[in-house]
């Protein structure tokens, strides 16, 4: 990934989890969302983290959407990553504007948005863990609007977002497996 500083890397990932682990419980429920099911998807083989990479400074960089702020952070693999390259200079210049805008629009916590956050979003998240997961795939959505296609922005979970990234024909390395596999 260093070696192409000109590419973007889209990257779905999930942290080995067990029990009541936030990344855990997303995963259970998205198995048990009836179109994958149908298809026999595993819960090893789902994701409940997208973001984008591109290298800054010599360093990689992973810039998602966390709740309630948008967040740049130096990337780090998980135990169980896949990541595609988008190498197209339209698209790389896109997504890139796009995350910079979302990072600039709002930085911290206040007091109402702490507030905000427990009520608008912890409480639904009891009801349907897998709205937990469309936080930060609808801000990949908005980076690669003619890749994640079909769904409004706000409605789009990872795994929605992995299978249009395949479809679309990016180059896809998987790069860590975790124990689940």
């Amino acid at each position: 990934m260093l070696s192409k500083p000109d590419s973007n890397f889209v990257v779905f990932t999930h942290n080995y989890g067990k029990w009541f682990t936030p990344d855990y419980i997303i995963r259970k429920f998205m198995v048990r969302v009836p179109k994958y099911r149908r298809r026999g998807l595993k819960i090893d083989e789902t994701f409940s983290h997208t973001g984008n990479v591109w290298v800054e400074d010599e360093k990689l960089w992973y810039w998602h959407q966390t709740w309630p702020r948008f967040k740049k952070e130096e990337w780090y693999f998980h135990p169980y990553t896949v990541v595609f390259e988008i190498d197209d200079p339209g698209k790389v210049k896109f997504a890139r504007k796009k995350s910079k805008e979302l990072y600039e629009k709002g930085r911290g916590y206040s007091i109402l948005g702490l507030l905000t956050f427990a009520l608008t979003i912890w409480a639904p998240w009891i009801r349907n863990p897998v709205k937990v997961g469309k936080v930060c795939s609808g801000a990949v959505a908005a980076m690669y609007p003619d890749i994640v296609t079909g769904k409004p922005y706000h409605d789009i979970d990872p795994q929605y977002a992995y299978d249009k990234f395949k479809e679309y024909g990016a180059k896809r390395w998987l790069i860590s497996k975790s124990k689940e596999v």
